[in-house]
């Protein structure tokens, strides 16, 4: 008789419980460990929260299986929740087909994600840490004195078609942008069954992130009201009310990698 995976990981697995890292053979304690695990444990109500992060440029195969089983199970048999993590650590060379079809075999095998999420949902808020460490002397930015750029243009054939692009802005203009993401923490903050303390306890404190001094091209000088744009690889924006002659401010409205239940 064959053992099904969820039923070896609910019988012979035999994983530290939910912050009790520090039990695992070789863990390194400091003074804030505790405090940080503690912070952890209330951060995802107790549970288990694993992740299944494959990378999107190309579609799930043989080799995926047991990262996919192994994760999405572990968090069902312990009444947990597991992420899809695209790992497009590299956006400009990833496609949406990928995405989409790495989605569609995960939810095939009856796997329903907490969460569809990025690495490069992060890549801002790791640049900001990085700054902040710069700040507080515990990291350094290394520049070299540049004196001349040379940049040689050639027609873009089906031949010589690059393999990424390089963005950058000369004699910018800058502006306000602001994240806006999910108001609500769940799909149907009026459920009560899912959100028991109703919705005003469900309100995303993340929901509006705003970013100062954001280099942006100067043609978006004369940009109108509601005027929308594709910024790099990131998602949309248009121009905001509070947008003035001294000052530009947009809007995120739509991610390039939408969660299709968002």
């Amino acid at each position: 008789m064959s053992t099904s995976i969820e039923e070896i990981l609910r019988t012979r697995t035999h994983l530290h419980k939910v912050g009790e890292n520090y039990t695992s053979e070789g863990y390194v304690m400091h003074p804030w460990t505790n405090d940080l695990l503690k912070k952890h444990v209330e951060e995802v109500g107790g549970k288990v929260h694993t992740r299944f992060p494959p990378e999107p440029n190309g579609v799930l195969h043989i080799g995926h299986a047991k990262a996919v089983n192994i994760n999405f199970c572990y968090a069902k048999v312990n009444g947990g929740n597991c992420y899809l993590r695209f790992d497009d650590t590299n956006p400009e060379k990833e496609e949406e087909k990928f995405f989409t079809a790495i989605e569609d075999v995960v939810r095939w095998l009856k796997y329903n994600p907490y969460k569809v999420t990025h690495s490069s949902d992060y890549f801002q808020q790791l640049y900001l840490w990085a700054i902040q460490l710069i700040k507080d002397g515990l990291a350094y930015d290394e520049k070299g004195n540049i004196l001349e750029i040379v940049v040689r243009g050639e027609p873009l054939t089906t031949e010589n078609k690059p393999k990424a692009f390089i963005h950058w802005v000369a004699k910018p203009l800058f502006a306000e942008v602001r994240l806006y993401e999910r108001l609500f923490m769940h799909k149907n903050p009026e459920d009560p069954e899912e959100v028991p303390g109703g919705f005003l306890s469900d309100c995303n404190p993340n929901s509006l992130t705003v970013i100062h001094n954001c280099a942006v091209d100067k043609y978006l000088s004369n940009s109108k009201i509601f005027s929308s744009f594709q910024f790099e690889r990131t998602g949309y924006f248009s121009v905001d009310l509070d947008s003035n002659d001294k000052k530009l401010v947009f809007n995120r409205t739509v991610l390039l990698k939408e969660d299709s239940g968002k």
